[in-house]
């Protein structure tokens, strides 16, 4: 399914009530978004956003990242 979105956000899934580690969260989510963002020709977002707000999740997220 194309939806044709120029931006998508994500909170880290599952670090918070799920209990899983910040660093793993962040990991699986960054590789999982950059195998699937433009799996389809002309469906890749112009901007992801990863809506950290905890410092140590700002920073798992910028280590995946760089």
């Amino acid at each position: 399914m194309v939806v044709g979105a120029r931006s998508l956000g994500f909170s880290p899934m599952g670090a918070g009530i799920g209990a899983m580690p910040i660093d793993r969260c962040a990991q699986v989510m960054v590789s999982t978004v950059r195998e699937s963002a433009g799996s389809v020709p002309g469906s890749a977002p112009e901007t992801i956003v990863f809506a950290a707000v905890k410092a140590r999740e700002i920073a798992a997220f910028r280590r995946c990242l760089e």
